[in-house]
């Protein structure tokens, strides 16, 4: 009998592997369309034109002049351009029976996180398109006092309306920082920010402001984030189809198809309302 170790390594190409769960791909929830105007008025695909009318001319006039009236009329202001978004998986009968987890159900779900996440990427993308005003600078940490002068250029802008203001998780660590060493009133709820729900956030700091923290903003190679505060009116969401996921069976390959689709279209319909806030996004360490 051969003499030696008996070990592991021995039996290795013997010995079936251990297969967990299967984890799904990271994904974000759908945060931000409660920050937007969101039009579900209309179906197919026809573009959206919103107007604005021409300002009224308030003036003063003399005694017996006769008022000479001022056009009220509409301009173009923006266009919503609506466009599918689709995706689809497609599952052999032989995966479906010999997979041991619901194959079926995980694909769902996938596709769902994938959607959502696929919508506030598409509003994110949009914050480079607000003109009303830049606070910030690249390299430097985000400051409640950027934050306040945001919200004064806002108020300037004559922007009515809940003021929401979306920031990348590196920022907003930044001002839980600076809360927890002033003490100011966040900074009683400074972990929040960790807990998987805590996204939104109010401040004593600039009143009637809605704070989101969303991870669907990117981080630039030098490690700067661009956020955003606005009004729902800067930003549309012009929904013509919700979330479908439809299953279709193709018999003569033994599969099922999962396909998922929406319909919707993004824009920025009041730009002006917009404040892009640049700060550094440096991970925390």
């Amino acid at each position: 009998m051969p003499a030696g170790n008996s070990t592991f390594g021995d039996i290795s190409s013997l010995v079936a592997g251990i297969y967990e769960g299967t984890l799904f791909t990271l994904t974000n929830q759908a945060r931000l369309l409660p920050t937007v105007r969101l039009y579900q008025d209309a179906v197919g695909y026809a573009p959206r034109t919103l107007g604005e009318y021409t300002p009224a001319n308030v003036r003063t006039v003399a005694e017996g002049e006769d008022v000479t009236p001022t056009a009220f009329n509409k301009t173009s202001l923006a266009t919503i351009t609506p466009m599918l978004r689709a995706d689809n998986y497609l599952i052999t009968d032989a995966r479906m029976s010999s997979d041991p987890d619901n194959v079926m159900r995980d694909a769902s779900e996938q596709l769902g996180g994938a959607f959502a996440d696929n919508i506030d990427t598409d509003i994110v993308a949009l914050f480079a398109s607000l003109t009303g005003g830049t606070v910030g600078t690249a390299g430097n940490p985000l400051t409640w006092a950027m934050i306040s002068n945001a919200s004064a250029i806002l108020s300037a802008r004559k922007a009515m309306g809940r003021v929401f203001c979306v920031l990348h998780p590196y920022q907003w660590a930044d001002l839980v920082a600076s809360a927890t060493s002033t003490g100011h009133a966040i900074a009683n709820a400074v972990n929040v920010y960790n807990e998987l729900d805590g996204v939104y956030f109010m401040s004593g700091v600039v009143a009637n402001t809605t704070f989101v923290v969303t991870p669907a903003i990117t981080v630039d190679v030098n490690d700067d984030a661009t956020g955003a505060m606005y009004v729902g009116s800067a930003i549309g969401v012009d929904m013509r189809q919700g979330f479908v996921l439809r299953a279709d069976r193709d018999e003569s390959r033994f599969s099922t198809e999962l396909n998922a689709s929406m319909v919707y279209g993004v824009g920025a319909i009041r730009p002006l309302l917009g404040i892009k806030i640049i700060s550094d996004a440096t991970l925390p360490a």
